[in-house]
């Protein structure tokens, strides 16, 4: 969040102490059975199977990742080191009420650390994209890192002001941090 502003309302005037240290708190996670993930620039899957395209956004392992393209390949998206923006987008394939969202890092490193963030609705990819493009998005903000190089045990959880009903989600770095 940004120093000295709270771009995220609570539902309290005075918001509890366990809302400030999750601000999701009596919020349920949603089943992601049958969400599909895409990006506008990602590399190809690596020999460990544990970064490259945007489907390892869903997977809710820790230990993989989605990762930029940075390798001279056909495969994967969007051009090598393009140095951002970068964004993806979840289809949850139906309407879906949402009053929040959490973003988890990367374990590691440095590079592709979101800092700042716009988090955007809609109902179809298409409508998503052309709200990207023109920046119509329904909540903004900055993450603060404990480093920005080493180990991050960082989860960045976001309560929207109101709930909102989509069946699509992006989420756009306008600025990251980087090796």
């Amino acid at each position: 969040m940004l120093k000295g502003k709270n771009h995220f309302s609570f539902l309290d005037i005075q918001p509890t102490k366990s809302l400030l240290e999750n601000p999701l708190e009596g919020l349920t996670k949603i089943d992601r059975t049958f969400w599909v993930s895409d990006a506008n620039n990602y590399n190809p899957i690596n020999a460990k199977k544990d970064e490259g395209p945007p489907h390892l956004i869903l997977d809710n392992l820790t230990n993989t990742i989605w990762h930029s393209k940075h390798s001279n390949t056909n495969d994967g998206k969007g051009q090598q080191n393009s140095g951002g923006p970068f964004w993806f987008i979840i289809d949850l394939k139906m309407a879906t009420k949402i009053r929040g969202f959490e973003y988890v890092p990367r374990g590691e490193g440095a590079n592709g650390l979101f800092k700042d963030f716009k988090f955007y609705i809609g109902n179809s990819i298409s409508e998503i994209e052309e709200k990207v493009g023109t920046e119509r998005f329904l909540t903004s903000g900055q993450w603060n890192y404990n480093s920005d190089t080493g180990v991050h045990s960082e989860i960045h959880r976001v309560r929207l002001d109101q709930e909102v009903e989509c069946s699509c989600i992006a989420l756009w770095s306008t600025g990251f941090c980087d090796s």
